[in-house]
């Protein structure tokens, strides 16, 4: 069974307090990669395996900190653990197969440089600073490997290398950490080159060129439909266009990236350059959020990085550090996997349990064991009542069937009506569902096919969700709002939740040119 670790440091008292810092720990995670995506996500699906303070981490050191975690763990990889399930005794080993966090947790513990400023501060290559500001395109002559990570490490030069000490988790059975070719999404993009380019961009749009009303923008901002989407995008100050860098959390980044071609596209020209910019990333960050690939997307996303990277060096100048980091995105997915399913946000939400625990109790004596006897608890209360990987599936006011819905729903799914209710809204997995919102339900010639919830149909008997839904025509995808064009079509269809072709729900928009579009975050 496989198993990744996530890293990370937090803050537990007040972090703008007299005694900030003072009790700032560190978080080590394990999640069983062998489970579905869908499950992985879940917080009690992530499993506190050690804590401790920050400082002992600094003063100690990596090995000192982490030795008894790499015995643990190699006796799981060497000897595993006897499982019982039913009458049948299996013996299950475990393997550790990748390791999380932000880029600084990771430089940490990895031994790696945990500066950009320094002159080899990419954990995956060797390139130096000044060439990353100018390179479009990934070295894999430069890749560090491990013949050269040893003879880095052997060589003990910082300055030339960019390797502080040789990482304490190549202890770890079967796992060199050269091979630990990870990225993280949510520092990289949303609080990295997006918020960059995002200030860059419409600074040009809105306060030189003026192609949009300073007004205008925020009132768009503030006014327009989210429906689903919480982490919705604030008004920007014009101090802010003006110094160049739009302040946002990275999920409302996420969401202001997604929405902003439909938003704002009608006032800007399809020829003008910065534009062309934004919706070239646009489309790089639909490719990185999707769930799946093929291998004939990696040249088709390489080649959309190094045609981005070439224009901002010709409007902007020299490449940050995270921009270097995009070229390795490709390797990355082809090594670990679909980047949306490594990204730390959903790992750093974990933090919040034991935030709330240190602020439940009126004592910082020993807070990591107070936390953790917390967390443990928290998991034998959960074996005892036997619960597994839970579904989730719950639901809003429940009413009967209409007679007209309920003989489709017979003929059509061959369903026991008396099973089913109407629901105003059902949620599964965390993701809810209501009247009105859009799904994609299936793929046709290249095209999504997607429709427009009419009823929710609930059965907790088998945990069921069936939607009644208009079903839409893709007309084709307009890349100057990053959207489809949809026309209605008289077409109904009973669809389960299970069947959807994607899980997640798409925000269908009215335009001003009196044309539907749907917006969709990840490619189809």
């Amino acid at each position: 069974m496989t198993l990744s670790m996530f890293f990370d440091a937090y803050e537990t008292g007040n972090g703008m307090g007299a005694h900030c810092g003072a009790h700032n720990l560190g978080a080590a995670y394990t999640i069983l990669h062998s489970i579905p995506p869908i499950c992985r996500s879940s917080l009690q699906n992530i499993f506190l395996a050690m804590l401790f303070h920050h400082d002992d981490l600094k003063k100690s050191g990596n090995s000192a900190v982490f030795s008894n975690f790499i015995d643990e763990f190699n006796y799981l990889v060497e000897t595993g653990k006897l499982v019982q399930i039913k009458t049948e005794r299996i013996q299950v080993y475990f393997s550790l197969v990748v390791l999380e966090g932000d880029n600084l947790g990771l430089n940490k513990i990895l031994g790696n440089s945990e500066s950009f400023s320094a002159n080899h501060f990419c954990r995956m290559c060797k390139m130096c600073k000044v060439d990353a500001q100018y390179a479009i395109i990934a070295e894999n002559n430069l890749l560090r490997n491990e013949i050269n990570y040893d003879t880095d490490v052997e060589s003990n030069d910082f300055g030339s290398t960019g390797i502080k000490e040789g990482c304490v988790f190549n202890n770890v059975r079967h796992f060199p950490c050269v091979r630990n070719i990870i990225a993280d999404l949510m520092h990289d993009l949303p609080e990295g080159v997006l918020a960059y380019e995002a200030g860059l961009i419409f600074h040009e749009l809105v306060l030189v060129e003026k192609v949009i009303d300073f007004d205008i923008f925020n009132s768009i901002l503030r006014t327009f439909d989210f429906q689903f989407e919480s982490n919705r995008p604030p008004a920007v100050s014009v101090d802010q266009l003006r110094k160049k860098y739009i302040k946002m959390s990275g999920s409302e980044m996420m969401t202001f990236w997604t929405y902003a071609p439909i938003m704002f596209g009608r006032f800007i020209q399809e020829d003008n350059v910065f534009w062309q910019v934004f919706i070239k990333l646009r489309r790089i960050l639909a490719i990185l959020m999707s769930k799946q690939f093929d291998f004939e997307c990696f040249d088709y996303l390489d080649n959309l990085i190094t045609e981005h990277h070439a224009q901002y060096i010709e409007l902007f100048g020299p490449l940050k550090p995270k921009h270097h980091f995009m070229v390795h995105c490709s390797l990355v997915i082809s090594m670990m996997g679909p980047l949306e399913q490594l990204q730390a946000m959903k790992d750093e939400s974990k933090h919040r349990k034991s935030k709330l625990t240190s602020n439940s109790v009126s004592t910082r004596v020993n807070i990591c064991k107070t936390i953790a006897i917390k967390q443990q608890l928290m998991f034998s209360n959960r074996l005892l009542l036997n619960k597994g990987f839970d579904l989730g599936f719950s639901s809003g006011r429940l009413e009967e069937l209409s007679g007209t819905t309920s003989d489709a729903l017979f003929n059509v799914m061959n369903c026991e009506t008396n099973d089913f209710l109407t629901a105003d809204f059902v949620k599964v997995f965390n993701t809810q569902y209501k009247i009105e919102f859009t799904v994609i339900i299936n793929l046709r010639d290249d095209f999504p096919v997607f429709a427009k919830i009419r009823e929710i149909l609930i059965s907790y008997k088998n945990n069921d969700a069936i939607f009644f839904c208009d079903v839409y025509k893709s007309m084709g995808f307009c890349e100057h709002f990053y959207a489809y064009h949809l026309v209605k079509t008289a077409k109904k269809q009973f669809v389960k939740q299970s069947d959807l072709w994607n899980y997640i729900p798409v925000l269908m928009y009215k335009h001003s040119n009196g044309k539907t579009y749907v917006i969709m975050k990840n490619e189809a």
